[in-house]
């Protein structure tokens, strides 16, 4: 039997979960949603639960909790008109002013800052939509200060529909109260976890009102078989924090993708060091684990038996602690170019501040064909670094300098160094070319890239990730 609660009012747990995001609200009312309930203007109470989930956002107040028992909600006849019993309410947003015009249609709305958490936890609970063109997006946070879900308390979010849950600050006020999910499950929709910055604007914030100050959180999710990618972070005009931490992408195109989006349409290349991965999992994509472009820290992350890399990045802060193991492609693929306007000659030459404590073994003994686009605006076919080559670190130096690549000029390219010291290569020895080492240089050093690996160290280093 489910046990229920009877009181109108947070328990610690919840207080517990509002300040973490900063909301200062009075007392939080309780509201409770349960496959047994029945959908009104005034349910929610224990006695009088809600069936859906969109009915509890409709009554709930800001800063409220809405706790959510086992089983199916979403679209419950599967038919997709969501007209029947108990079924969500879907809505299409739109965008705020920045967003030109913009709409997003979405199964559950979160339009206030609420904390939505299920008593019994993801494996019970769960949310299915259905494949939409109106409503791509299974849930959709549109307000600062929400939680979605909290360790052991979150749920599984599934149908095959575009985005699982959706962050996307263009259709938000200013985003100046944090937002957290996780404890949740993403299976099958085409992108598991997103964020979105706020689009190009020729209006910008004229002051610190309107400015984003937030962090977004991404703690102890998973998504699994997501063919676009598991976790996705495009950041637009977003000048907030956004942290994944102990995440797991497994099954899909690509685990991690963080790119910068349109802040580089004026020509210039601009980075993500606003986004920092800790601890997470990327294993089995038939793409890349990460993508990342000039992000900030990667520190503890693991990519596992990836087909096209472990790691695919434009060097951002710092890149320590991570683990790039049996990928059919390079553990790691480094190249300077931002994109197809970073011709190499005008730019600064970045390479990691730090590339340390890594381990690299078993890599790019299977590597597919790989053609490498600059992450932003680059143009089909891209860069084709070859055959496999035992490649612990593939060194593309500056791939927009690459002759025959949209922005190059005349001339060699300019030369890349990038120290990576005291990682582990996969043998006492060093990196190699053959044997069960990983290899450095020669082959793995293209277009001007030169990878400086020694000192090594000799023996495996700790692998600290998402359980």
């Amino acid at each position: 039997m489910i046990a229920t609660s009877t009181s109108k009012f947070s328990s610690i747990l919840s207080v517990s979960s509002l300040l973490f995001v900063g909301n200062a609200w009075g007392t939080a009312q309780v509201l409770r949603v349960t496959n047994d309930g029945a959908d009104s203007a005034s349910c929610g109470g224990a006695a009088t639960p809600c069936r859906s989930i969109s009915q509890a956002i409709e009554n709930a107040s800001a800063g409220d909790l809405i706790e959510v028992g086992a089983g199916t909600y979403g679209d419950i006849s599967g038919d997709g008109t969501f007209s029947h019993p108990g079924d969500e309410h879907p809505q299409t947003l739109n965008a705020e002013g920045q967003g030109f015009g913009r709409h997003s249609g979405c199964m559950i709305c979160i339009t206030k800052p609420l904390t939505i958490r299920s008593l019994h936890g993801a494996a019970v609970t769960m949310i299915a939509d259905v494949p939409s063109s109106t409503y791509p997006v299974a849930v959709q946070i549109a307000s600062p200060g929400v939680v979605f879900g909290i360790a052991g308390g979150g749920f599984t979010v599934t149908g095959g529909n575009g985005v699982g849950v959706l962050i996307d600050q263009n259709f938000m006020g200013a985003l100046q109260k944090n937002i957290k999910v996780q404890g949740n499950v993403d299976i099958g929709d085409g992108t598991g976890f997103s964020f979105s910055g706020l689009e190009f604007s020729d209006r910008p914030c004229p002051d610190p009102s309107c400015q984003a100050t937030a962090t977004v959180y991404f703690l102890n999710n998973q998504a699994i078989d997501n063919p676009g990618a598991g976790f996705s972070f495009v950041d637009n005009q977003y000048f907030g924090r956004l942290s994944f931490v102990a995440n797991v992408a497994q099954g899909g195109g690509t685990g991690f993708l963080v790119d910068t989006g349109t802040q580089s349409v004026n020509g210039t290349a601009a980075g993500t060091g606003n986004v920092s991965l800790t601890n997470n999992v990327a294993a089995h994509n038939s793409g890349y684990g990460f993508s990342t472009v000039e992000s900030g820290s990667l520190v503890g992350n693991s990519a596992l038996n990836n087909a096209k890399a472990g790691f695919l990045v434009v060097p951002g802060d710092t890149f320590q602690g991570n683990s790039a193991i049996g990928n059919g492609g390079p553990g790691v693929i480094v190249q300077d170019s931002a994109d197809v306007f970073d011709d190499g000659y005008g730019s600064v030459l970045n390479p990691f501040r730090v590339f340390s404590q890594n381990n690299f073994y078993g890599n790019d003994r299977n590597r597919p064909a790989l053609f490498i686009l600059q992450p932003n605006g680059g143009i089909p076919p891209g860069l084709n670094p070859g055959p496999g080559a035992h490649c612990g670190v593939l060194n593309l130096g500056k791939v927009a300098a690459a002759p025959g690549q949209p922005g190059s000029a005349d001339g060699p390219p300019p030369i890349v160094s990038q120290p990576a010291i005291k990682n582990y290569w996969g043998s006492a020895h060093g990196p190699s070319p053959t044997g069960p080492g990983d290899a450095a240089g020669g082959p793995c050093d293209q277009n001007g890239g030169v990878t400086v690996s020694t000192p090594f160290a000799t023996a495996a280093l700790a692998i600290t990730t998402a359980p």
